[in-house]
């Protein structure tokens, strides 16, 4: 990498001297992405707490027990690079923080580009009036259900993970994953899952969205650059954020 300015990019060569290492490292650019990163190591925590249940066997739903089975999700979780790592990190962590204890609440993470996964978050507050293993039954089930509407919303979706906690910022937390691969997504399951948003929407399971479009530098900075996008106004005809090549207003911000 370089922070050479823009009318200094045109050249034919480069050479490297001694101590530009030295330099790259002191560079704020670099001292604000170290600093930036730092919040990317949770979602690395996250993956070895994922593999360390599964190892030891100590996981409390698999569909499929080994590890082989189990292989898909670790490689799409362990691929994600920082900068990546880092707006994912961030995503679940403002959710946990903003979300109120006794509320449920989901957040998606489009991909950055054509291809990549599609992440949903969900907190769901634990029920004292039912044990915590019915609790996580619930929970699980719910995510699973999530992540079929999500589908059913955005059919370019091939790859959807979903993770779910409590709400509340204790330490003291449990996490599930699901890995749902629609490559083999058929008709039937479209009119299951239709029938199944309708459910949600009538229980009050399924809100009103807010679409955010934000972007993220390797190198910050250190001006925001989140923009709520509504739903009506000329944004909406910005490119759509996930990298698709089309208009906001025909892609994740089309009308459900």
């Amino acid at each position: 990498h370089t922070f050479l300015p823009k009318s200094k990019k045109q050249f034919d060569g480069i050479a490297i001297d001694e101590g530009i290492w030295d330099s790259f490292s002191k560079h704020p650019s670099r001292l604000a992405q170290i600093k930036a990163n730092e919040i990317s190591y949770s979602w690395d925590m996250l993956i070895e707490k994922f593999i360390f249940h599964i190892t030891t066997g100590t996981s409390y739903h698999l569909s499929h027990p080994n590890i082989k089975s189990q292989e898909e999700i670790f490689r799409l979780l362990a691929k994600e690079n920082r900068t990546r790592r880092r707006l994912l990190a961030t995503a679940i962590n403002e959710l946990i923080t903003k979300t109120p204890d006794n509320k449920k609440a989901t957040k998606t993470v489009f991909p950055s580009r054509p291809g990549e996964p599609f992440y949903l978050f969900m907190l769901l507050t634990k029920l004292k009036n039912i044990p915590y293993e019915k609790y996580r039954q619930v929970r699980h089930a719910l995510l699973g259900s999530h992540l079929q509407i999500l589908k059913l919303e955005y059919p370019e979706a091939l790859d959807i993970i979903g993770v779910a906690t409590e709400t509340g910022t204790s330490e003291e937390r449990s996490e599930d994953f699901i890995y749902l691969d629609t490559s083999k997504w058929t008709v039937e399951n479209n009119k299951e899952t239709e029938k199944l948003k309708k459910e949600f929407i009538s229980q009050g399971l399924l809100g009103k969205k807010t679409m955010f479009r934000s972007s993220i530098k390797e190198y910050p900075d250190n001006k925001p650059s989140k923009i709520m996008v509504g739903m009506k106004g000329s944004e909406r005809n910005m490119p759509c954020p996930c990298g698709s090549g089309k208009k906001f207003k025909k892609c994740c911000g089309r009308e459900k």
